[in-house]
């Protein structure tokens, strides 16, 4: 079973029932279309609380909280992580001819995300180091 710990180390198990999917379809995230899940996810975080909350909501609650108190502990890695267990129960609740495609889009997406990072993190090196030599250059020019 997929589970992912919140900030403060608490463990909680995602599990996708018929009763979670209506649930998950009524805010929004339709399981007959899980193509669009990681886009919509991106694109509205208050979605992605409610969709983590939804599938560890027994979890949740077995530990005392809310769903206020409970994405009050989601931050950094663990937002992340919950994801994942999330998607991962999405794909156990699926039918089993889909769920291999389904581990490959996520792939996708991480691969995606992945180079996105290293393109970002490229465009700043090489804007920093531009603007250092700008710098130096500027800084020589002044004083000749």
């Amino acid at each position: 079973m997929p589970s992912f710990k919140d900030a403060s180390g608490r463990e909680f198990d995602c599990v996708v029932t018929l009763s979670t999917a209506i649930k998950l379809q009524k805010i929004g995230v339709n399981l007959n279309k899980p193509v669009e899940i990681p886009d919509a996810w991106n694109a509205d975080l208050e979605l992605l609380g409610s969709t983590i909350f939804l599938v560890a909501e027994q979890s949740i609650k077995s530990h005392g909280l809310t769903e206020e108190t409970f994405v009050e502990a989601l931050e950094g890695d663990a937002i992340s992580d919950a994801t994942e267990a999330v998607w991962e129960a999405i794909i156990l609740f699926s039918q089993p001819p889909i769920r291999a495609a389904l581990r490959k889009l996520w792939s996708k997406g991480k691969e995606v995300t992945n180079l996105a990072s290293s393109q970002i993190e490229a465009t700043m090196n090489a804007t920093t180091a531009d603007q250092i030599l700008t710098s130096l250059k500027q800084h020589g020019n002044s004083q000749e």
